[in-house]
């Protein structure tokens, strides 16, 4: 078997100039990928249409801030470019 190279390097400049090669690549070989946000929060990255559709339609999960993992600060995704998240937005 043909051994997979390491996963491209996620908010860098290279990533924010053009996201499109490394989306590709997690999709091909990675297509649910933890990853650590430049605030130092683990996430998960879900990059196929149907993993992302049963994602948002689990009952487990919530865009519920005062339900989130303790260490997530509201608005402080730490995603470059982005000054409060939309996910901490209130229903």
């Amino acid at each position: 078997m043909g051994r997979v190279s390491a996963p491209p390097p996620l908010f860098s400049r290279e990533f924010i100039d053009d996201p499109y090669p490394a989306y590709a690549w997690l999709r091909e070989h990675s297509p649910v990928h933890r990853a650590r946000l430049p605030n130092g929060v683990q996430a998960y990255l879900v990059t196929r249409y149907h993993d992302v559709e049963a994602v948002l339609a689990d009952p487990r999960l919530s865009k519920n801030a005062a339900a989130s993992y303790p260490d997530w600060k509201p608005g402080r995704t730490g995603i470059p470019g982005e000054h409060r998240s939309g996910i901490a937005a209130t229903c």
